[in-house]
Order: structure tokens, then C-alpha cells, then sequence
């Protein structure tokens, strides 16, 4: 991945986290979001004592203008996407009825609104570029319903959905996702 600029969501904590230090430590340079700044400076710092390069770009993944704010000062201060790592996401266990429209809007916010967004901000770049890769980070609860996770699972096949429909709308011009 050497010289390869990555975009990496939900980048504070967890698989995000993870997805950002693994990037950087195969050469890319990874551009970090997340809500917590502390969260992003730790881990920029983290890269760099490896030896790698990455930016901290605190934001809302489920606000279009952050969105848009994050992507263009990544492509404004690296170049260019070739990859995008939609891993921002939540979920909780709890009983269909005990659930309420505020955590129903919240989860499909940020599990499938901000996945949408992403991809429609970064598809335009690397159309520019010549293509890249879109990892958006699922669920095997988006494959299958689970008791207690209903809202989660809906968010989650709808990202996989998603994702099925831009690789084959895009494969063909070099965007695999």
C-alpha cells in the first residue's frame, strides 16, 4: 500500500482503529474521523512513532457537511483517495419494543447514512484518479436477523445492499467495492 491515501471512518476506536494502524503500517497514509479528537491524536501519534503518515480529522460521520469538510482536506492535503474504509457504526441489544424512533434515526444514521455519504463524496474523486476501493464494514447481522438487534441488522443489510448496488454500478470503472 505503499504511497496509497486511505480514508478511514470511525478511526477513534475498535476496528477502526485497527483498519487505520494495519494502513498505515503497509505504507499507506491514512486520513482518520472521528467524533473524539483526543481519540484521533492518540492514534496519529501512534502511527507516526511507526513510521507512518496520517491526519486527524474530528467530525460527524452522519452530517453531510462534515462529510464533505472531511473529504475535501483530505484530497486538499494528500492528493487524492484510492481507498475508503466506511467502518463508523454502532448497534445495542435490547428487546424490538423497548427501542425508540430517536435510536432507530441514530443507528441507520450512522451505520447506513454515513456510508452513503462517504461514497457519494469519494466516488467522484477517484473517478478522477482512475478508480480505488470502497471497504465498507458490515455485519453477518446484515446477512440474518438476530432477536434483540432488529434496528442493527435493518442498518446493516442496508449497507451490504448498498454496497452490492456501487460495485456494480462502478466495477467497470475501476471502483471495487
Amino acid at each position: 500500500l505503499k504511497d496509497k491515501i486511505a480514508l478511514v471512518t470511525g478511526a477513534g476506536r475498535g476496528i477502526g482503529r485497527a483498519s487505520t494502524l494495519a494502513l498505515a503500517r503497509e505504507g499507506a497514509t491514512v486520513a482518520c474521523l472521528a467524533r473524539t479528537k483526543a481519540d484521533l491524536d492518540a492514534l496519529v501519534a501512534e502511527v507516526k512513532a511507526g513510521g507512518g503518515r496520517a491526519i486527524a480529522l474530528p467530525g460527524d460521520v452522519t452530517q453531510s457537511t462534515d462529510v464533505a469538510g472531511c473529504v475535501t482536506q483530505t484530497v486538499a492535503d494528500l492528493g487524492r483517495i484510492d481507498i475508503l474504509v466506511n467502518n463508523a457504526g454502532m448497534g445495542g441489544y435490547r428487546p424490538f419494543l423497548e427501542w425508540s424512533e430517536a435510536d432507530y434515526d441514530r443507528i441507520m444514521a450512522t451505520n447506513t447514512k454515513s456510508t452513503w455519504l462517504f461514497c457519494k463524496e469519494v466516488i467522484p474523486h477517484m473517478l478522477k484518479t482512475g478508480g480505488g476501493h470502497i471497504v465498507n464494514v458490515a455485519s453477518v447481522a446484515g446477512l440474518q436477523g438476530y432477536p434483540s438487534e432488529a434496528i442493527y441488522c435493518a442498518s446493516k443489510f442496508a449497507q451490504i445492499g448498498l454496497s452490492q448496488a456501487l460495485d456494480r454500478e462502478f466495477f467497470e470503472r475501476n471502483i471495487k467495492v
